[in-house]
């Protein structure tokens, strides 16, 4: 199992380094020479940081939460596709298998709703405020 266990988070972490790194050829042309001069720009500043508002930071906070959340989203639906897989017909391990699957799936709809909700709330109070 150890193995496994190892195999499994070794694949995960080349799989996101891959993801990560091929982001960067999506970018055209404009928005790469954007990045740039704003790389730049702050680097030939002042100031060594960019001042950020407070709901900045707390959008940048909770991207950060569900993006953590998403990867544990799915190394947990891994495991339990592997525990169904190895439960060789234990109908008590399939179903354990199935109801955790079922469970994640519904945490996430959970976690999407509460962010769709928070986005709309956040997006209707800052456009009051602005106006």
């Amino acid at each position: 199992m150890p193995k496994l266990f190892s195999i499994f988070f070794l694949s995960v972490v080349i799989c996101l380094s891959v993801a990560t790194t091929a982001q960067a050829g999506f970018l055209s042309d404009t928005k790469k020479a954007e990045v740039n001069n704003n790389i730049n720009a702050i680097s030939s500043s002042t100031y060594p940081t960019k001042i950020r508002s407070v709901d900045s930071i707390i959008g940048s906070a909770i991207q950060i939460f569900l993006g953590f959340l998403g990867i544990i989203f799915i190394i947990l639906i891994l495991i339990s596709g592997t525990n169904w897989m190895m439960a060789h017909g234990n109908e008590e391990k399939v179903s354990k298998a199935k109801d955790t699957i079922l469970n994640l799936v519904i945490g996430l709809i959970l976690v999407l709703a509460a962010f769709a909700i928070t986005y709309m709330i956040s997006n209707v109070l800052s456009n009051k405020l602005l106006n």
